[in-house]
C-alpha cells in the first residue's frame, strides 16, 4: 500500500520533477535542484502561484493524526446514546444479520468537484479540491484546527478563511471536527442545503439531492430553502433539494458513523440503496435485477473483499451472486 506521498500522479501535474525531487529530499540543499527551480520560476509569473499551491497540497497530503480517534469517538457515542431519547429504529430492525472482519485502504486524489444549486455559496478563489475515490477514505486538516474525515466517493472543496468565514463544499460524506471559535463561522455547502457549525462534531451525508446531518457533540444548524433547524448531540435531520429541512429526530449514532470504523450498516434498506453503498465502499459495481431492487436488508458487515460482501448479501436475501465484469450481479435464484 502506498503512503499518500508515494505515487499519486496528481501531485506532480504542472510542477517539474526538480521541485518534486527537492520536496522528496526533505528540502535538502542541492545546487542543481535550486538552479532548476529558479529557472522554472523565471519562465512565467504563474509558476510561483503553481509552486505555492503545490506546497500547500504537499503539506496536506499526509494524513494528520486525529486528536481523538475512533476509541474516543466511540466513547462519546456511547455517552450520547445513553441519554433518554426516542428510538430512531424499531427494535425488531436492529438485529445484525451478518458480521465479517475487514479494513479498507487509504487513498487520496485531487480532482474537480461539481456543486450545483448551491444556496448562497461564497465564491472561492483557487479552491483546493480533495476527491476520495471509491473503496478508500482520507483525512484532511483544514485551517484553525478543523479536521475532516472523508468517506469513499466524496469530494471536498475549500479555500482559506476570509472575513471570519470558513466555507467548504461537500459532495459525498464526511465527519467534521470543528473547534469552538466565536470569532469564526464555519459552514458546509451541499447541493441540498447548508450546515452551519456551532462548535461541534457532526457527520454529513450529501448524495443524490439529499443532505443529512448527524450531530455527535454540540449543536449544528441545517438550512435549506431559507428555513433553519437546530440539531443537537444525538439528533439528526435531513433536507431534500428544493425542500425545507425536517425536524430533528433521535439518531442511531453507531449506524451513522459506522463507515469511520470500516463497517457498513443497513437498517431495512432496499437492495438498490445497498448496492450503491457497496459500489462506493469496494470500488467495483454492484448491480441488482429489477425484481430485487425493493427487497429490504438489515445487516452489519466489514467484509474485506467485494466477493465476501456480495456473498453475504445474497445469503441474507436468498439471492444469487454472479461476477459481472469487475463487479457483481445480484439476482433471483432462478434468473
Amino acid at each position: 500500500m502506498n503512503s499518500p506521498r508515494e505515487g499519486p500522479d496528481w501531485i506532480r501535474d504542472g510542477v517539474p520533477e526538480a521541485v518534486v525531487a527537492g520536496l522528496e529530499a526533505g528540502g535538502a540543499g542541492d545546487p542543481e535542484l535550486t538552479a532548476a527551480v529558479r529557472e522554472w520560476l523565471a519562465r512565467a509569473p504563474d509558476n510561483q502561484r503553481a509552486l505555492d499551491e503545490f506546497r500547500e497540497i504537499w503539506k496536506m497530503s499526509g494524513t494528520p493524526p486525529s486528536s481523538n480517534g475512533w476509541p474516543a469517538l466511540a466513547s462519546r457515542i456511547g455517552r450520547v446514546e445513553k441519554k433518554p431519547r426516542r428510538e430512531a429504529v424499531p427494535a425488531w430492525r436492529r438485529s445484525s444479520i451478518l458480521q465479517f472482519a475487514a479494513a479498507a485502504g487509504v487513498v487520496m486524489a485531487v480532482g474537480i468537484g461539481v456543486f450545483s444549486n448551491q444556496p448562497a455559496p461564497v465564491p472561492m478563489a483557487h479552491p483546493t479540491v480533495v476527491t476520495v475515490p471509491p473503496g478508500a477514505t482520507s483525512t484532511v486538516k483544514l485551517f484553525d484546527g478543523v479536521i475532516v474525515r472523508l468517506n469513499s466517493a466524496s469530494t471536498l472543496s475549500y479555500s482559506p478563511p476570509r472575513a471570519g468565514l470558513q466555507e467548504v463544499r461537500l459532495a459525498g460524506e464526511a465527519y467534521f471536527e470543528v473547534p469552538h471559535d466565536p470569532s469564526r463561522t464555519f459552514r458546509v455547502v451541499t447541493e441540498a442545503g447548508i450546515v452551519k457549525d456551532i462548535g461541534t462534531e457532526f457527520n454529513i451525508h450529501a448524495r443524490e439531492g439529499k443532505v443529512a446531518v448527524t450531530v455527535v457533540d454540540g449543536v449544528a444548524e441545517l438550512e435549506a430553502t431559507g428555513e433553519k433547524v437546530s440539531v443537537r448531540a444525538g439528533e439528526s435531520s435531513f433536507a431534500i433539494r428544493g425542500e425545507a429541512p425536517r425536524q430533528p429526530e433521535s439518531a442511531n449514532l453507531t449506524a451513522a458513523l459506522s463507515w469511520m470504523h470500516g463497517r457498513l450498516v443497513f437498517f431495512d434498506e432496499p437492495l438498490e440503496t445497498v448496492a450503491a453503498a457497496l459500489t462506493r465502499r469496494y470500488g467495483v459495481p454492484f448491480n441488482v435485477t429489477d425484481d430485487l431492487k425493493t427487497v429490504r436488508l438489515t445487516a452489519s458487515m466489514t467484509a474485506r473483499a467485494s466477493a465476501d460482501a456480495a456473498a453475504a448479501v445474497c445469503a441474507a436475501v436468498s439471492a444469487r451472486c454472479q461476477p459481472l465484469g469487475a463487479g457483481w450481479l445480484i439476482s433471483g435464484r432462478f434468473k
